[in-house]
């Protein structure tokens, strides 16, 4: 349960300058959209704290030639990596 969650992590997150969720999912809809939604319900201090999100911005994976779709979708550790030391 979302809420559950949001409620154990706010006391850890309200200290953070940052929150990046990263999910194999889709963006739309998924698990760090839910996460945010009861965040922000329970009163979270975005204007504190960012919150990004890292996952599918569309529903189908389809580059134009083979390669490792987790890079091509921006999940792989060094595009990670790239978007923690981007501030």
């Amino acid at each position: 349960p979302y809420g559950d969650t949001a409620d154990k992590l706010i006391p850890i997150l309200s200290s953070a300058e940052r929150i990046l969720f990263v999910e194999e999912g889709i963006k739309q809809g998924g698990a760090a959209e839910a996460l945010r939604g009861e965040l922000f319900e329970r009163g979270f201090d975005f204007t504190k704290t960012g919150f990004d999100i890292a996952a599918i911005d569309r529903s189908f994976a389809s580059p134009d030639e083979p390669t490792d779709l987790y890079e091509y979708l921006g999940l792989d550790s060094k595009s990670i990596a790239n978007r923690l030391s981007d501030k």
